[in-house]
């Protein structure tokens, strides 16, 4: 998987930081050594919605 629909990129230091916005669903990008330790490269991808969000189901569909 590419980059590709990345919309937010964010730089962390703090693996704390970085698991917690991994469980919420951004990316690994990269992993920089620096002299005082890793640099986190973490990004984001577009939440897609769901085409029909925000349409509401007549009665004939939901009473059936």
């Amino acid at each position: 998987m590419g980059f590709e629909g990345i919309v937010q990129i964010q730089n962390e230091d703090s693996p704390t930081a970085v698991n917690k916005m991994l469980e919420k669903g951004w990316e690994l990008l990269a992993i920089t050594p620096l002299d005082v330790g890793p640099l986190y490269t973490i990004g984001r991808r577009e939440v897609k919605k769901d085409p029909l969000d925000g349409f509401a189901l007549g009665k004939q569909v939901t009473e059936g």
